[in-house]
């Protein structure tokens, strides 16, 4: 994938400020986020801050995602889906038809957003990890947060960064500003 640096990029104070200021600035009041379970614990509280309503879905009992279920948890509401792949604290993994019926879904959904967590992109054992970044269909809309520290294996360094369109950069750039402004002021 080519990316622009100025505009597609934003380094963080780890991952986590990386998901916290996205949720915070692209949900509205009474936006609805779906979120899979179970889950990385730090995704509802921005969710909740912004007002907006996390919508809960339970993976499979062998931790694949239900797409019918997440399809029909899906309403005129719903302004994001949340997926952590490879999944904390699962270690599945998503494979290439789990993408292909993500694709599908947000293909009739065409303004739901997609946050896509892989921090853990090269922690991988058995099964290739299959990033967003390779997939066209949702490239404009996604999304993709990371983390040197994990990627390096040096969890302790907090340093992440997101992917994102430039027309979801600028407003998420807007927060991160304002969150780091004693920082890098």
């Amino acid at each position: 994938r080519n990316i622009v640096p100025d505009t597609e990029i934003l380094v963080t104070a780890g991952a986590t400020q990386a998901i916290f200021t996205t949720l915070l600035a692209l949900l509205k009041p009474n936006d609805e986020v779906i979120i899979l379970d179970p889950s990385y614990d730090c995704y509802e509280a921005p969710i909740l801050l912004s007002q907006a309503n996390p919508i809960r879905v339970s993976l499979n009992d062998d931790y694949t995602p239900n797409w019918k279920t997440i399809t029909n948890a899906f309403s005129e509401k719903t302004k994001m889906i949340i997926i952590n792949n490879p999944h904390n604290p699962t270690g599945k993994i998503l494979n290439e038809s789990d993408l292909e019926n993500l694709e599908a879904l947000l293909e009739k959904h065409p303004n739901v957003l997609l946050l896509s967590d892989e921090v853990y992109e090269y922690i991988t054992f058995e099964q290739k990890h299959i990033s967003t970044h390779t997939r066209t269909k949702l490239l404009d809309r996604c999304i993709t947060v990371s983390s040197f520290g994990k990627s390096f294996h040096v969890t302790g360094w907090k340093i992440g960064y997101l992917v994102a369109p430039e027309y979801l950069m600028k407003e998420i750039k807007k927060v991160a500003a304002a969150e780091n402004f004693s920082v890098i002021a």
